[in-house]
């Protein structure tokens, strides 16, 4: 087998995934749900392989002078950002299905807002920690965070399936919110009042500054 095939045979995406994504547009709702979960957790594997090769989503893999860098798998690298760009695309497609569904089955709606449990909260990971891991140093004005009602010194308790007990550095946390441009993520912070709030933020390169989200981010 040639090199090219092997690292392509290693990072593939798992055939059941693929299999549950083409048949996206006849999925239940809680197919849907299920799916979108499954895209997730193949895109984190997917980010801590990247990280496993010293790489994050913009490392450069080029010399100045145009070559591919002898430090670097650059054909694994870019073996997995293509996998996780494709991915990202799949998401995109999974959360437009499940805002329709959503929208088209108002009887679950009303179900699930009479027993106190929103369909929005069943599709997006639970909130399972209440300890702060990183805090929003700076929050520049009309960026996504601050349309999202983020100020500085808030608290990160968690964001998606990520907590102070299983998250592993910044850079995965920022790669992750990278692979999830004009993709909802729900977050817990702690306001600099004390006050628990639960949001969803959608990080965009759609206003005026630089980056999807718009402030510094600090490890606590």
């Amino acid at each position: 087998m040639s090199l090219s095939k092997e690292i392509a045979v290693k990072y593939q995406i798992k055939e059941t995934l693929l299999n549950k994504i083409e048949k996206i547009e006849d999925s239940t709702l809680q197919e849907l749900s299920s799916l979108k979960e499954d895209i997730e957790k193949e895109l984190n594997d997917l980010i801590d392989e990247l990280a496993k090769n010293n790489a994050e989503w913009d490392t450069e893999l080029l010399t100045p002078e145009g070559f591919p860098r002898d430090d670097l798998d650059v054909l694994a690298i870019i073996t997995i950002k293509k996998n996780i760009n494709m991915l990202r695309n799949d998401l995109k497609k999974v959360m437009n299905c499940l805002h329709k569904a959503i929208s088209n089955n108002s009887e679950l709606m009303k179900k699930n807002l009479t027993s106190s449990e929103s369909i929005q909260n069943k599709v997006i990971h639970p909130m399972n920690s209440n300890i702060p891991f990183a805090i929003f140093t700076e929050v520049i004005k009309n960026s996504p965070c601050d349309k999202a009602g983020i100020n500085s010194n808030d608290k990160l308790i968690q964001i998606d399936n990520f907590n102070a007990a299983n998250y592993k550095n910044l850079n995965v946390i920022k790669n992750y919110i990278v692979m999830h441009e004009n993709i909802e993520m729900k977050l817990r912070i702690l306001k600099s009042t004390n006050v628990m709030k639960e949001i969803i933020l959608i990080p965009s390169k759609n206003w005026d500054g630089l980056g999807v989200l718009g402030c510094k981010l600090t490890i606590l």
